[in-house]
């Protein structure tokens, strides 16, 4: 999985204004076993076979059709401290089967708990969080900032103080999307091979802060967000 930061800076003074986008990629490689199992997950998997020709089954014929379906891991998107609201996905797939296939998305608060799968048009969309569905969670984040804390905008940090008194928030919030999830479903013939599935995401989000309180509490925390339930 690849990962890009580009932050635009407008302002630095007590609070620091800017805009920070992201590009992350993950890459199925079904020529290669070992990225399948890191990187995706099959539909029956005794009968879909990985090899240096990609995925396929068994020995089928040109006129013989099996269904299947293949799910990404979730892949981390935003920062550590701001998860994104929203983000546009690319899906490039290489030797597309003769059926005509279609992808999902959905997004996560923690890993866990997920949105209904989104179809996509012709590979490519928008994910976006709506305002009605983030309402309860911002909220409680404008609390958790008005509060003595080490730094009023980790956002990692909220969750868990959220979590500590409703423990199941997120069984009904998905808030925002932390991380992404693309599923192929389609029909395949028997002499056809996928070699090759990427999603791209790209997003952005606000970078507006104030200083933490406690100078250690933004250290390290340069990657995606990576908040999962326990």
């Amino acid at each position: 999985m690849k990962k890009l930061l580009i932050i635009v800076a407008l302002l630095i003074s007590v609070s620091s204004h800017a805009v920070i986008f992201g590009f992350n990629e993950i890459v199925v490689s079904f020529t290669n076993p070992a990225v399948v199992i890191t990187n995706a997950v099959l539909s029956e998997p005794d009968k879909f076979l990985v090899s240096t020709n990609g995925l396929g089954w068994g020995n089928g014929q040109t006129n013989e059709y099996r269904d299947f379906w293949i799910q990404s891991v979730p892949v981390a998107i935003g920062t550590s401290w701001r998860p994104a609201r929203s983000a546009y996905v690319t899906i490039e797939i290489d030797s597309q089967p003769s059926d005509p296939s279609s992808f999902y998305v959905r997004y996560s608060p923690d890993k866990k708990h997920w949105s209904s799968w989104q179809a996509l048009d012709k590979h490519h969309g928008l994910i976006e969080v709506p305002q009605s569905a983030s309402g309860d969670y911002d909220q409680l984040f404008s609390e958790y900032s008005k509060m003595d804390v080490p730094w009023r905008n980790d956002e990692e940090a909220a969750v868990k103080w959220i979590l500590k008194s409703q423990p199941n928030f997120f069984e009904t919030n998905q808030p925002f999307a932390g991380y992404v999830q693309f599923r192929m479903e389609g029909s395949m013939r028997g002499d056809e091979r996928i070699k090759r599935i990427k999603m791209q995401l790209s997003w952005g989000v606000s970078g507006l802060q104030i200083f933490p309180k406690d100078p250690d509490a933004d250290k390290n925390r340069d990657g995606a967000w990576r908040f999962e339930a326990p």
